[in-house]
């Protein structure tokens, strides 16, 4: 079980000792401050005001058995500043937190001997101790699988198809009464948009969600492989599944979504956001909106007959699998059918600029509010309110609640739907989450009725990333006995006389691993294409994941500014960071050395110090945790700017002033600016083409 138990042992030197015992939790950081200032927190008393705060330590061997001793320089006490609290966490994103009692400190002695401690084995860790221990380990991420152009031309393709089966179904899903010799009314506004404004700002989404196909298949298909799959799923599309079928009718189904999303999640979305994420919000949407038709399965039943060609094309659904979109109704789905007449709004909602969009943002860490006002022409005498929060792309369930209300007859809805801190805990800061808000209730026939509206909302916690911005300096770090966390041999081997050449078509990724308190350098993957005279030829694949901590560590090592606070890294371990820091470079290189001699291949990155803007709440409702006002924070951090590969040989003499590494002369090195790439984390299975590859250096 977590733990948070410090212990006072006295002084040493200059030092104040504490053993503290973290239990089944493996981060720790301590605060020292004033005993009377403090607040309550799950029932424990904590430091309300510290004049010190340790950076984030850990995760501690698996050998201490969860104890740590910890030695803190006697000057960090002073005056009345002299307690101490032990934080304790599970992970380095800060989750399942505990907090030691508040110990006020003794001050020291002028001189008091060392105690005596029969746990010698334990750890010390000071304030300023950082490890350089690097892990290897087998590829965590993989380029994404094509994901957004596949998908995006895969349902693109079909839209003829759909859109006169839309056409049929339209009249049930918007409830307008169809007349004889022509369409319904809500018919033609699918058809063609009228003035409505939320209608207008859904068609400009669902445009961006189809336009955006031309640029993902020019950045995406760069593999004949890949290229004929897009063309064959363009050609045969025959998923049987409603959702994907129903999200490329979408330009016909827009009106339906202004009664399911909220007019500030819909202007989010069509600010910026990511097709998978679009592709969940859409497809949660459009299952509350066929909840209007009685019959859903005769529906869904003519509605693949209608669409289905026949032919069987499994690779679209394993796409949509693993691009993480829900394409099946869920098991936790409620039952009603809608009714359009009865309306569901979330109410007071304010929005901030957060990394270029407008956003609804809660205050991480707060009991969160969320009020709600309804439309219905008659009183609804008993329903249950449903409250969830669920990840925008999975669509899964991460937190719900419901409770019973009675005699709604419009306006703001009593007792405003809330969800207490402790049960959010788990949910990480910086990131965006789906809030769905359903109201059930029966009718005199005892059916199930209800109505549904969803937002999309950002959790900050005391800094939340922004943007990055200019360049103010940069650094190469290329010794590998002062930047050994940072150094990698990517492969090595020796030549005979039937091989005296081998040319690999490089590409080296480094990506940010959010999670990783150190760097892990990825394995070496090589493939040999072709065999000529004494000459191989084929690819190379490796890469290094960069610790957020190792970088942090780093930074005043290579430049003049100081290491991140442990709020401020937080903040650029969140996924909208992380998409901006992955990158790789390519290159083609030739590795030779005379018989019985071998060539090596190291790589090390070049760094640019990037001003990186955070943005800190200034301003937030006390009733409802909404962020309602934030401020600009600027920090600087390492992003990598360009690889070095450098090419070693064997088996000549390194003379004092040569360029060598590990004793080996260096023969070519090569600068190679780096690209942006979308990766996305392998969950399951081997590393990505591993089945395909031979793996010949673990790197050192």
């Amino acid at each position: 079980m977590a733990l948070a138990l410090l212990t006072e042992e006295g002084c040493t030197g200059p030092h104040h000792c504490f053993r503290a015992e973290l239990g089944a939790n493996a981060f720790y950081a301590y605060a020292i401050g004033d005993h009377h200032q403090v607040f309550t927190r799950e029932g424990r008393k904590v430091l309300a005001a510290p004049t010190y705060k340790s950076r984030l330590m850990g995760p501690i061997p698996a050998t201490s058995h969860g104890r740590v001793a910890i030695k803190v320089p006697v000057g960090r006490f002073s005056g009345t500043h002299r307690a101490i609290q032990l934080y304790t966490f599970r992970t380095r994103d800060l989750r399942g937190p505990a907090f030691s009692d508040i110990i006020l400190t003794i001050p020291a002695a002028p001189s008091v001997p060392a105690p005596a401690t029969a746990m010698a084995e334990e750890p010390v860790m000071h304030v300023d101790d950082y490890d350089e221990y690097v892990d290897n380990v087998a590829f965590s991420y993989k380029p994404a699988p094509v994901s957004e152009a596949l998908f995006l031309g895969a349902i693109s393709g079909v839209i003829g198809k759909l859109l006169p089966v839309a056409g049929k179904i339209l009249p049930a899903l918007l409830g307008g009464a169809k007349k004889k010799g022509g369409k319904t009314g809500a018919a033609k506004k699918a058809a063609v948009p009228g003035g409505d404004p939320m209608i207008r700002a859904i068609t400009e989404l669902l445009q961006q969600l189809l336009s955006s196909k031309a640029t993902a298949q020019g950045v995406f298909y760069t593999d004949r492989r890949i290229a004929a799959q897009a063309a064959s799923l363009q050609q045969q599309y025959a998923e049987a599944q409603f959702a994907p079928a129903l999200l490329a009718a979408l330009p016909a189904l827009a009106p339906i979504l202004k009664n399911i999303l909220s007019p500030e999640t819909v202007k989010s979305v069509v600010e910026s956001v990511s097709p998978t994420k679009l592709a969940g919000i859409a497809v949660d949407g459009l299952k509350d909106a066929l909840k209007t038709i009685t019959n859903l399965d005769k529906a869904e039943l003519d509605f693949l007959t209608k669409i289905n060609p026949g032919v069987d094309d499994p690779a679209l659904d394993k796409l949509l699998m693993e691009m993480g979109i829900a394409v099946h109704l869920a098991a936790d789905d409620i039952p009603y059918k809608r009714v359009n007449a009865v309306k569901l709004d979330f109410d007071g909602v304010k929005t901030v600029l957060i990394n270029g969009r407008t956003r609804i943002a809660y205050r991480h860490g707060h009991d969160l509010h969320f009020p709600l006002r309804l439309n219905t022409p008659q009183t609804i005498r008993r329903a249950t309110l449903h409250l969830r929060i669920k990840d925008p792309e999975s669509l899964k369930t991460l937190v719900e609640s419901s409770q019973p209300l009675k005699d709604l007859s419009g306006g703001a809805i009593a007792g405003t739907p809330q969800l207490p801190a402790v049960r959010l805990a788990d949910l990480k800061a910086g990131e965006e989450y789906l809030v769905k808000a359903e109201l059930v209730w029966k009718n005199k026939k005892g059916a199930a009725r209800g109505t549904a509206v969803s937002q999309l909302i950002t959790l900050m916690g005391g800094d939340i990333f922004d943007r990055v911005e200019e360049v103010v300096g940069k650094a190469i770090v290329t010794d590998k006995n002062q930047f050994p966390a940072f150094s990698h041999k990517v492969w090595q081997d020796s030549f005979h006389k039937d091989l005296r050449r081998v040319t690999f078509q490089c590409r080296y990724t480094y990506a940010l691993a959010p999670e990783r308190g150190n760097n892990g350098r990825n394995p070496t993957l090589t493939r040999i294409e072709d065999k000529q005279l004494r000459h191989d030829l084929g690819k190379l694949k490796s890469g290094m994941e960069l610790s957020p901590d190792a970088l942090n560590r780093l930074l005043p090592r290579i430049s003049a500014h100081p290491s991140l606070s442990a709020l401020e890294l937080a903040a650029l371990r969140t996924d909208d960071f992380h998409k901006r820091y992955n990158v790789a470079a390519r290159s083609r290189l030739e590795l030779g050395a005379p018989p019985g001699d071998s060539a090596a291949l190291f790589v090390y990155p070049e760094f640019t110090i990037r001003r990186i803007v955070l943005r800190t709440p200034t301003d937030i409702d006390t009733d409802t945790a909404q962020v309602l006002a934030t401020a600009e924070k600027s920090v600087f951090f390492p992003m990598v700017a360009a690889v070095h590969f450098c090419v070693t040989i064997t088996g000549q003499d390194v003379r004092p002033g040569d360029d060598s590494i590990d004793g080996m002369k260096i023969k070519t090195r090569k600068r190679t600016p780096v690209f942006p790439v979308q990766l996305v984390e392998i969950k399951h299975g081997r590393p990505a083409d591993q089945t395909e590859a031979r793996r010949v250096a673990n790197g050192n």
